[in-house]
């Protein structure tokens, strides 16, 4: 939830991390009744994915600016 309403993160990249936590829980849950694989987690690596390179991304840019004031 604060990712999608900071302004420094990209709304995409908030909703599909809060998309991944829900998958998660799901499937812990899932795990915990019982169910020997729900298979949520095959999916929910891709928010996951989209923050490290979004992390990446930003802190490239952020470098090069900073490069720029000198």
């Amino acid at each position: 939830m604060l990712l999608c309403l900071s302004l420094k993160v990209p709304t995409i990249v908030g909703i599909l991390v809060g998309i991944t936590g829900i998958g998660y829980l799901v499937d812990a849950v899932a795990v915990f009744l019982g169910s020997p694989n729900p298979g949520v987690s095959e999916f929910t690596f891709v928010g996951e994915v989209v923050l490290f390179i979004w992390l990446i991304y930003s802190g490239l840019t952020i470098r090069k600016k900073e490069k720029a004031m000198l």
